[in-house]
């Protein structure tokens, strides 16, 4: 599958927002989380000034209407002019919950191919927001060994033009 990472749409969220909950139904996850999630991200699709925080989809270029995941995307700036983009969350879709991707194989290099693309897409938005550094958090035991194993795909992937290391929890990508 071909990911790519961009804005989304108020429509775009409430088509997801139904994808998602149908999802969770039929997998039995209660939908608390995938509601949560949209709530946040409605909250979040201003992209004039992402100081705080924004709402980016990670798209399956066959379903271009629906996010497969939302992500959690922060500028810092550091020096004036300079900072670093933080990505502090990836929500996947329930169609991509722990149960499922232990379960499927298949699911799982999706998985890893959509934080593939949420990195990919995250170092394209860095020349928008003058930022060097891009950070990914390794919020729990489960995305931190995914982290790991991302490292080593993007520096399998990508040119010398990014450098790609583990500092504590965080998976930090420099581009020079």
């Amino acid at each position: 599958m071909n990911f790519r990472l961009d804005k989304i749409t108020k429509e775009i969220l409430d088509s997801t927002a139904v994808s998602w909950y149908a999802s969770a139904d039929s997998l039995g996850i209660p939908e608390i989380d995938s509601e949560k999630i949209i709530a946040w991200a409605d909250n979040h699709i201003n992209y004039e000034n992402i100081a705080n925080s924004a709402a980016y989809g990670i798209f399956d270029e066959k379903n271009p209407t629906e996010a497969v995941a939302i992500v959690d995307v922060v500028y810092s700036e550091v020096v004036p002019k300079h900072g670093w983009l933080k990505v502090l969350n990836i929500s996947l879709s329930p169609v991509y919950c722990a149960s499922e991707v232990e379960r499927d194989l298949d699911k799982f290099y999706t998985v890893i191919d959509i934080y593939v693309e949420s990195v990919i897409g995250a170092i394209n938005l860095t020349d928008n927001h003058k930022a060097k550094v891009l950070k990914i958090f390794g919020r729990n035991e489960s995305l931190f060994r995914l982290l790991v194993i991302l490292k080593e795909r993007l520096s399998a992937l990508v040119d010398s033009k990014i450098t790609a290391k583990i500092e504590g929890r965080w998976l930090v990508i420099s581009t020079n």
